[in-house]
């Protein structure tokens, strides 16, 4: 699926660029696996993203300042860069993940973050990191 089309007349849903969202745009609820754009800027209405499956085209994921929190994202293999808008208060990246902003949970990893080890998952429990 490269692109998601949504009707205006829509009450409940709508699309930009091909990305799904809620009507109000405050939520991302799916970006196309087969969507070929190497970076991907989040929309500045966006606070949460509910369902990204891996896109293999994905380098680069701009995220605003009112960004709150990822429900499911699936580790992304091509994602190597993630930037996040100064003055975000939630959230916090260092080596290419995004943590919560107390830094106890992982909700996005680069796949080319030294860190990780290009493990697919891992969890911090009480600040430490598992696989």
């Amino acid at each position: 699926l490269e692109k998601i089309s949504v009707s205006k007349k829509n009450k409940v849903l709508a699309s930009k660029n091909g990305v799904l969202y809620n009507k109000k745009m405050t939520t991302l609820l799916e970006y196309p696996m087969g969507k070929k754009n190497t970076s991907f800027r989040i929309p500045k209405t966006v606070k949460t993203m509910d369902y990204v499956p891996d896109n293999i085209f994905m380098k680069k994921l701009y995220v605003p300042k009112k960004f709150t929190s990822v429900y499911y994202m699936k580790y992304w293999k091509s994602l190597t860069e993630i930037k996040l808008e100064k003055g975000n208060k939630k959230l916090a990246v260092k080596g290419g993940v995004i943590y919560n902003i107390i830094i106890n949970a992982v909700l996005c990893i680069c796949r080319h973050n030294g860190r990780c080890k290009d493990k697919k998952w891992f969890y911090l429990q009480d600040n430490k990191k598992s696989g």
